[in-house]
């Protein structure tokens, strides 16, 4: 069987004494073929595609790139439960149901397709990244909202469709942490500051008009550049504005995946607080199942994932 789609515009090179590709783009481009177009896929399906564009001439040396990349679906797929998403059954990944039941995972992957799979298309397709962060700001916000029942979670970053700037919003934002401004808080946040790393806040209340109260402030990248982003919201800069009374922790949440721990661990050091990942966003076992029964978010995630999904490049084009 042919794979549907074409194969990656990067992160695949030649291999012959060693395996070249990347792996995550590899797994990210099988994925997104059993979603968009292919209804299954086999370990032989996968290493005939890398064959016949001579990335491999071995089938077993191919074969043993396809098995590594298995091993990390198996893992990925278990993760999502297999509620909705793909399931990996020995030799084969098979699509459970169509994308349009489950936008929140197609918007994630077609967005990967874009930064990772296929830039040169996205490129070329005209991608919108504010409404696309806008997006992803509106799907994290219900993911943390289903993994923290009990607590306040308010998006903070302006956004064309959340259009308040922070100077605007800090008061605000102050009162509901029962915090005080600090001396140089006009200072950072001038009147074109939008957010300073800070999309999302999410708050645990006791119910009193006390501070010491635990939250999270989070910040939300869905492009290419998020490993640039990795420091922020930089919680020194916020402790010039707000006058904590306790620390507030980190958060960071990304549309894209890893390969295994060891990778998961060195990019989120960086991080120095909560990572989200896809499947972390994304787990339905871990109750974030609002994130795609969400009516509003999965109509305008399934606009905004049609024309992509449909403008994919095939391997036949």
């Amino acid at each position: 069987m042919t794979i549907t789609l074409g194969l990656p515009e990067k992160g695949i090179s030649r291999s012959v004494n060693s395996h070249n590709s990347n792996l995550s783009v590899v797994c990210d481009w099988i994925e997104a073929s059993v979603l968009f177009e292919d209804e299954a896929l086999s370990k032989t399906d996968v290493a005939d595609v890398l064959l016949e564009n001579e990335v491999y001439s071995n089938q077993d040396y191919a074969l043993e790139f396809v098995d590594s990349a298995w091993n990390v679906l198996r893992t990925r797929t278990a993760t999502l439960g297999g509620l909705l998403g793909p399931v990996l059954s020995g030799e084969r990944i098979t699509r459970q149901t169509t994308w349009q039941e489950f936008p929140a995972y197609a918007f994630c992957l077609a967005v990967s397709c874009g930064s990772y799979v296929y830039p040169n298309w996205a490129r070329d397709h005209g991608y919108d990244y504010e409404a696309q962060g806008s997006l992803f700001e509106r799907l994290t916000q219900q993911a943390v909202t289903s993994m923290l029942p009990g607590w306040n979670i308010r998006r903070v970053g302006w956004a064309p469709d959340n259009a308040v700037r922070l100077r605007d919003a800090l008061t605000d934002i102050i009162e509901s942490l029962n915090e005080v401004e600090n001396a140089e808080a006009h200072t950072h946040v001038t009147a074109h500051a939008k957010e300073l790393g800070l999309d999302i806040l999410a708050v645990y209340s006791f119910g009193d008009n006390h501070a010491s109260k635990p939250f999270i402030m989070i910040q939300c990248a869905s492009g290419k550049d998020w490993m640039d982003k990795r420091h922020t919201p930089d919680l020194k800069l916020w402790s010039k504005i707000i006058n904590f009374n306790s620390a507030p922790l980190k958060g960071f949440a990304i549309p894209y995946s890893f390969t295994d721990a060891i990778d998961f661990r060195k990019e989120a050091t960086s991080v120095d607080g909560v990572f989200l990942d896809r499947y972390r966003l994304l787990n339905p076992t871990a109750g974030a199942t609002p994130v795609w029964t969400l009516e509003s978010l999965n109509d305008d995630l399934l606009n905004w994932v049609s024309p992509r999904a449909t403008a994919l490049p095939r391997a036949n084009a």
